[in-house]
């Protein structure tokens, strides 16, 4: 009986079982058959695709807690590769150039590369392109010269797929290489379905243009952009942030980062990069096979950067650079003795309990909104070819002639050797005649001075007798102590010992 009760149940199952397989046959063979047409239509009309949301950096505030610089919205056309015909995306490239405003092959000039251990060289565009038109990319489209001695340098070997040139030349030598390459199409190939930066800090006109024409594979997106309030104030110490080139790439590739991503490139922006950037989120979308939006299907909310607390005030910083400016312009329109050359200049004001930067200037400097929004081959050779160097932040990277303010090293060394005393008098008579006849910058003198009014006045008889009598060696001891040789350690990159 009980047996009789079991198989009929192992045969109901069995009959629910064969139903179900039956069903699921028959819809196998509808979405096969019956409708594969429609959604093989469908899968290449609607596409699923994860799009990365860029987290905003960290904010930089001064000793004060005033904002220096931060994010702001902007809209970002971007390219999104998608299944068209090579004709169709030539005429939306096409269209974008004129739109936007930027060439489809754009010449790199005086690109600044440094010589590694390798004997290599990364430039930071890809690919090259044709530059002479002679149909083919070869040596010829490239020119390397060493940055100190203007020697053309002819490369060894191209590596077009990596973007490497291998050279005959020391390891970190600085070259400037010019060459073109494929803003547009190459890039966007290499890509996949990730969306390629073309211009960012869009106006609205541009965006409801673009929108108006519905172009397929154009993504508009609101990223945020870097902002820095006090424009080319404190631009040294900020650095600015720029697209990561092939070699940065490479170094940070365990990091997250991807191609198109924004990294710091000078100042503090590169050396506080890991903690100025924060966690992508991303967007799961489906989009039609023009690249447009349907819908999102789930999202993860980026992280935004760390914020940094600075030691420098902006206030006296500020301050710092306008008195510098009206000294230089003061200089060089002297009524008596113009100096016209005096169009650079450093100043830094420390807290001399603590050695903190209250503020550190140098002029001349430059606007980092423009890499932010991303600069102009124009405004690069403005900035590269100008023979002041603005991008050279003079506090720390010149090397200069100390001046009269080694007077303090001579007054120090020559009190601990004793070899005077802060009461001793001498007679300055504007001439040294000691050793070899030197001039005082005073015409006839300071007269009678001790080593307070010498170093009150600047008067340059007394320190060369001070020198005479200390010798070079105790001189470079006491210089050394001052730290004068060797560099201070200060988190900023290029700094020389001098």
């Amino acid at each position: 009986m009980e047996v009789k009760k079991l198989q009929k149940r192992l045969n109901i199952l069995l009959g629910i079982l064969i139903f179900i397989f039956s069903v699921l046959t028959i819809s196998l063979l509808a979405l096969q058959i019956v409708k594969g047409d429609e959604y093989e239509k469908l899968a290449e009309e609607n596409r699923i695709r994860l799009i990365s949301v860029t987290a905003p950096r960290g904010v930089f505030k001064d000793r004060n807690g005033r904002e220096l610089v931060n994010n702001r919205p902007s809209f970002t056309v971007s390219y999104m590769n998608v299944k068209t015909e090579e004709s169709t995306q030539d005429e939306v490239f096409a269209i974008l150039r004129d739109i936007l405003d930027i060439p489809l092959f754009t010449e790199v000039s005086n690109e600044k590369s440094i010589v590694n251990k390798d004997n290599k060289i990364y430039l930071n565009k890809l690919p090259i392109a044709d530059k002479n038109g002679d149909g083919k990319v070869d040596f010829s489209d490239i020119s390397i010269v060493e940055e100190s001695t203007g020697k053309v340098i002819s490369p060894i070997k191209i590596d077009f797929a990596t973007g490497t040139v291998t050279v005959d030349s020391m390891p970190d030598t600085v070259m400037l290489v010019s060459y073109n390459y494929d803003t547009l199409k190459n890039k966007v190939r290499g890509q996949g379905y990730r969306p390629v930066r073309l211009k960012t800090d869009v106006d609205f006109q541009t965006v409801a243009e673009i929108e108006e024409r519905r172009l397929p594979g154009v993504v508009i997106e609101v990223e945020p952009m870097r902002n820095y309030l006090y424009g080319s104030t404190a631009s040294h110490i900020f650095g600015y942030v720029g697209e990561i080139n092939q070699e940065e790439l490479e170094a940070s590739k365990d990091k997250g980062y991807r191609p198109g991503d924004l990294v710091g490139k000078i100042g503090l922006e590169k050396v506080l990069e890991s903690y100025l950037k924060g966690v992508d989120g991303g967007q799961q979308v489906e989009v039609t096979a023009s690249g447009k939006l349907i819908k999102i299907l789930g999202q993860k909310e980026p992280i935004s950067g760390h914020s940094v607390n600075l030691t420098i005030d902006i206030k006296l910083q500020q301050i710092a650079e306008n008195k510098l400016k009206e000294q230089l312009i003061k200089l060089q329109t002297d009524k008596y003795k113009p100096f016209p050359n005096a169009k650079r200049g450093a100043v830094v004001a420390l807290n001399v309990k603590t050695g903190e930067v209250l503020a550190m200037v140098s002029i001349p400097g430059f606007d980092p909104n423009i890499f932010a929004r991303g600069i102009t081959q124009k405004e690069w050779e403005e900035l590269s070819n100008n023979p002041l160097n603005p991008m050279v932040n003079l506090a720390i990277s010149g090397t200069f002639p100390p001046g009269s303010v080694f007077k303090m090293v001579t007054a120090t060394a020559a009190l601990e050797e004793k070899v005077t005393n802060e009461k001793e008098n001498l007679r300055c008579n504007g001439i040294y005649w000691t050793i070899l006849p030197k001039k005082d910058w005073k015409p006839g003198g300071h007269g009678i001075v001790d080593m307070e009014r010498a170093i009150a006045e600047s008067c340059n008889i007394y320190f060369y007798e001070m020198g005479r009598r200390l010798g070079i060696d105790n001189i470079e001891k006491y210089a050394k102590q001052y730290g004068l040789g060797s560099i201070t350690g200060i988190e900023l990159p290029g700094e020389k010992a001098g």
